[in-house]
């Protein structure tokens, strides 16, 4: 994972890849999705004003190119979805509701998938207002399918007929959330 021969991105891919079998491989995982979090966690990188960084800001060693850099790196949260740790949680749950749409949609993805329990602990209509009209809701939907024990709570939070609309939905193929950086929901996902 530290062979500087290879491209960055190459390395972060095969880190993601590697990282239930080789400890070394999460380590650097981790790293990276940490260091990607604590510099564009707090900033909104959709608002043009939030996407200028001071001169000298370093993530992992390398220069900040501002939102190329973002752009360019943003899809390493996806590797979220298979690290096995309790690092790869909290860091998760603890951006979950970034100021940034693109991060707060993949790891919110990346919540209702791994860590359903601590999704709803962590979450409500009211701290969630950011998303625009029923994303929430398709969020919960999306939990009481990924978790059917789960869908009694579901539906006690936003009714049946949302969660009936989301399966009707799966049944005919459609895609039901997408995140650039985690992927479309996509039945039998």
């Amino acid at each position: 994972m530290h062979d500087d021969s290879q491209p960055y991105l190459a390395r972060v891919a095969a880190a993601g890849a590697l990282a239930r079998t080789d400890p070394e491989a999460s380590q650097f995982a981790h790293a990276e999705i940490r260091s990607f979090l604590e510099v564009f966690g707090p900033h909104d990188m959709s608002s043009p004003a939030s996407a200028k960084f001071p001169p000298g800001t370093w993530i992992s060693g390398t220069r900040l190119e501002e939102k190329d850099r973002y752009v360019g790196t943003k899809w390493i949260l996806g590797n979220l979805l298979n690290l096995d740790t309790p690092e790869a949680e909290q860091l998760t749950l603890k951006y979950l509701l970034a100021p940034d749409p693109a991060i707060r949609r993949a790891l919110a993805l990346v919540a209702v998938r791994r860590w359903p329990q601590r999704f709803l602990e962590a979450t409500s209509a009211e701290t969630w207002p950011m998303y625009e009209g029923q994303e929430y809701e398709m969020l919960l939907s999306l939990i009481a399918y990924f978790h059917p024990d789960l869908r009694p709570r579901i539906e006690e939070r936003i009714g049946g007929p949302m969660v009936e609309k989301l399966f009707q939905r799966i049944e005919l193929g459609s895609p039901i959330w997408w995140s650039e950086e985690v992927g479309a929901f996509m039945p039998g996902w």
